[in-house]
């Protein structure tokens, strides 16, 4: 239900404000209008954390901190949106976007853009959210590479310079692929022959 989410980050913030990690309040725990997301935003301060760590000491700057709490159907796009690194992160919603969809940290829509009275490129029309062909409600990223085409890249190699260029290969390879090779992974630092121990 709605108002869990939003509980729940008003539950964490509470507890990190006790503690003297958040330092200050913007807003309090509300709900993103038109999600399920619940949201607390705020600062923090490091040092406060230097009763665990000790480097974090020398940080004395408060920050700006946001929480968000996202029902289970959604965690995949969060892990995505915000685990992947910026330069990623920037070429998958890209990538996705040539394919005509948008893709967030609230999921993956059909969408079609075209320019403003400025030229700047913006949707025009956004679907509704896509329903995950796998039969899967979205588990896990991998749901979320397979549906755009790609194979699975592993949060190690995500910072490797994957630019939009290279995710248009890898589909490329993708599609080449026999059925059976569907969950293909790509690590950091993995090669294409495999090796055996005798």
């Amino acid at each position: 239900a709605r108002g869990d989410q939003s509980r729940l980050a008003a539950e964490a913030a509470e507890q990190l404000t006790k503690s003297g990690f958040l330092t200050s309040t913007l807003r309090d725990a509300h709900h993103i209008s038109g999600t399920h997301i619940g949201q607390w935003m705020g600062g923090c301060c490091l040092a406060s954390l230097a009763h665990r760590r000790l480097e974090l000491a020398a940080y004395t700057l408060h920050r700006r901190l946001d929480i968000k709490v996202y029902p289970p159907k959604l965690r995949a796009f969060a892990q995505l949106y915000f685990g992947s690194g910026e330069e990623f992160n920037r070429s998958i919603r890209l990538f996705a976007t040539r394919l005509g969809f948008s893709l967030s940290d609230q999921g993956i829509r059909k969408a079609t853009r075209g320019k403003n009275d400025r030229g700047d490129s913006v949707v025009l029309w956004e679907g509704q959210p896509e329903e995950d062909p796998s039969g899967c409600a979205w588990a896990t990223e991998a749901s979320i590479f397979q549906f755009l085409g790609l194979p699975f890249i592993a949060l190690e190699a995500r910072d490797l310079g994957v630019t939009v260029a290279r995710l248009e290969v890898l589909a490329k390879l993708q599609a080449k692929r026999p059925p059976e090779e569907d969950c293909a992974v790509v690590a950091a630092g993995s090669s294409s022959s495999s090796s055996s121990s005798s």
